[in-house]
């Protein structure tokens, strides 16, 4: 938590020492791995709600709303996608689906 990383940093400019010196290295996380294959995204683009559904194709939103969920696709396929429209901004966020 914050409180906790403020009173390590205190703890250091005292000269007392980490208070996680006797921890371990924190391990790594493959993230990629966790957004492997197609599922739903979720994004918000002011530039693409001017274009029409039918420009548009693969992905739903309401009305002429700036946010779109993608129908499933992989991620590279939803940045090529995107691309392709013009679009290079948008923070992707992957639907999570529980079953």
């Amino acid at each position: 938590t914050s409180s906790s990383v403020l009173g390590d940093l205190l703890a250091v400019g005292g000269g007392a020492g980490s208070t996680w010196g006797s921890m371990g290295p924190a391990g790594t996380t493959d993230v990629d791995a966790g957004l492997a294959g197609e599922r739903r995204w979720f994004f918000v683009s002011r530039r693409l709600a001017r274009l029409s559904d039918d420009e548009l194709p693969g992905f739903d939103r309401d009305d002429d709303s700036p946010a779109f969920v993608s129908r499933p696709m992989t991620l590279a396929r939803i940045r090529d996608v995107l691309r392709g429209v013009g679009e290079r901004a948008a923070t992707l966020y992957p639907v999570l689906d529980f079953d």
